[in-house]
This record gives structure tokens, C-alpha cells and sequence, in this order.
């Protein structure tokens, strides 16, 4: 089921901008500091923390009109994020029994393609404004976990989460023209997951991936 949704995707991905390819488009590097975590009613979750995470890629605005005011988002992007937890009962990870209130760290690797509309401003002052609205596409390529007792020291826990996630993601930020074709990017872009990351509820249960970030980017 997995593997047809991410197969779906990348077709996705490839038809939009198959689509689009004879319009005007331009291309960002981007990188971006971010805050991530898990959000679940699972009641045995007893405490949760973000982590600090980082973000990079290629992003790509393909234009809709002649005066560039709206643009369709996609690109790639390699995203680490993480959370810190504490649970109320007992649970077993890979096999191995993690004890009531021990301190768990959770690392994970997704690899993003997101879907979504900008609308920008005119320009003033070299400066053009934009909001984005759209989908996120989540692939999980990797993931770790660490306890405070060194029982689990950085093994994977691929087997606990699912392969692919979708959310949303809600942002805006300014565009600083820098000359030629070139500008800088400034954001800060919202990313709230729609389906549960855990699909072993001896684990947790109903948790959904959260991501507050801040967009860096360079146009080409």
C-alpha cells in the first residue's frame, strides 16, 4: 500500500511538472533551520519536546502569468527532525524493553516533495511579498533512537514508522531582489501532518508529524 502511494507521488511529481515545463520557472537552493516533533492523544505519551532539525534542497517556482504574481511551488528537499519523549508505561522498541519514564530521543529522515500555490506581491523597493498554501509530501528514508540509558543507542526504528506521510503546509516570507535573476528567500513555513507516522500502535498511537520552519533560500 505504501510503496503504490510513493510510486503515485513521484509520478505525481514528474506529471505536474511535465506540465508546467514550457512556462517561465526559476530555481532556489534552499536550507532551513526547523523545529520538529510529534503530536498524538496517545495517553501513554507522558511528555513531548521539539527538536531542532535542518532542512535542504531544491525548489522550484513555475509561473502561471506573465507578471509572476502566482506560482506553483514543488522541488526536493532532505529534511531531519526529531522529538524527545517520556512515556507512562513500558514499551518495546526492535525488541528491546524501554522502562516507564525513561527519557527517549527520536531521529528521523524524510524526504520531501511539497506541492503548493504562492501568491506574490508587486515589487517595492527591490522587495516582493509572498504567502503559500499547499501539500506536503513526506518519504521516510531513515530514523533513529536513542535512551538516556544507553539501552538504545541510535538503532534504527524503521519498522515504527510509516513510509509515507502527507500534510499540509502554510507559509510566507519576502523575496529580496538582488539583481540579474537573483534574490534571496526569507520565510517561515508551517508543516502539519494529516495521517499517522506510527503504524504500530504497541508503540504510539495517532501521532502526527509537526514542523516549524525557517525558509533560506538562494534564486537562481
Amino acid at each position: 500500500m505504501n510503496k503504490k502511494i510513493v510510486i503515485t507521488t513521484v509520478f505525481l511529481f514528474l506529471g505536474i511538472v511535465s506540465t508546467f515545463a514550457q512556462q517561465k520557472f526559476r530555481f532556489s537552493f534552499v536550507a532551513s533551520p526547523q523545529l520538529g516533533w510529534m503530536k498524538t492523544s496517545d495517553p501513554t505519551v507522558d511528555e513531548t519536546k521539539a527538536r531542532i532539525g535542518f532542512s535542504f534542497g531544491i525548489e522550484s517556482d513555475i509561473f502561471m502569468d506573465s507578471e509572476q504574481r502566482y506560482s506553483f511551488v514543488t522541488g526536493i528537499l532532505l529534511s531531519t527532525m526529531g522529538s524527545n519523549e517520556k512515556y507512562t508505561e513500558e514499551k518495546t522498541v526492535e525488541g528491546v524493553v524501554i522502562p516507564t519514564g525513561t527519557e527517549v530521543k527520536l531521529g528521523y529522515k524524510y524526504l520531501e516533495i511539497p506541492l503548493a500555490l504562492k501568491l506574490r506581491s508587486g515589487q517595492r523597493h527591490r522587495t516582493v511579498f509572498y504567502a503559500q498554501f499547499g501539500l506536503t509530501n513526506w518519504i521516510n528514508i531513515g530514523s533513529n533512537i536513542q535512551t538516556e540509558d544507553k539501552t538504545l543507542n541510535g538503532k534504527n526504528f524503521k519498522d515504527e514508522l510509516n513510509l509515507y506521510n502527507i500534510g499540509y503546509n502554510v507559509g510566507g516570507g519576502f523575496e529580496y531582489d538582488l539583481g540579474g535573476r537573483n534574490a534571496l528567500n526569507i520565510g517561515v513555513v508551517y508543516q502539519n501532518g494529516f495521517t499517522d507516522a506510527t503504524p504500530n500502535d504497541s508503540f504510539i498511537t495517532d501521532a502526527t508529524l509537526r514542523n516549524l520552519r525557517l525558509k533560506l533560500a538562494f534564486i537562481f
